[in-house]
């Protein structure tokens, strides 16, 4: 077993406490997002990739530290291809890559 000493506890922190709502960002009403077409932009049908720029997105419930899940918008459909090896079966699946910060996965 590996341990890390990090010191004793404070004792200031307590479970299920938050911000309060005062210190909190409002951020309600719409808000545009400028995207740069990445990586994997060509794996789109141009119809899908139409689409994905000009439907309006919610952000969902599901968001945590990491990212933001986007609900709306149409089920996005993609270029035929012959699935690389370790991609799995779904067409939107690509063997994993590094991707920026701030990049939507689709």
């Amino acid at each position: 077993n590996d341990l890390l000493p990090i010191g004793v506890p404070s004792g200031k922190g307590r479970a299920g406490a938050s911000l309060p709502m005062a210190l909190r960002q409002s951020l309600g009403g719409e808000v545009y997002l400028r995207v740069v077409p990445g990586l994997y932009y060509e794996r789109l049908t141009e119809f899908a990739a139409t689409s994905f720029f000009s439907e309006s997105w919610t952000v969902g419930s599901e968001a945590d530290r990491i990212g933001y899940r986007f609900k709306g918008g149409r089920a996005l459909t993609f270029q035929p291809r012959e699935q690389p090896f370790g991609a799995g079966s779904d067409p939107s699946n690509i063997v994993d890559s590094c991707y920026p910060i701030g990049s939507i996965q689709v």
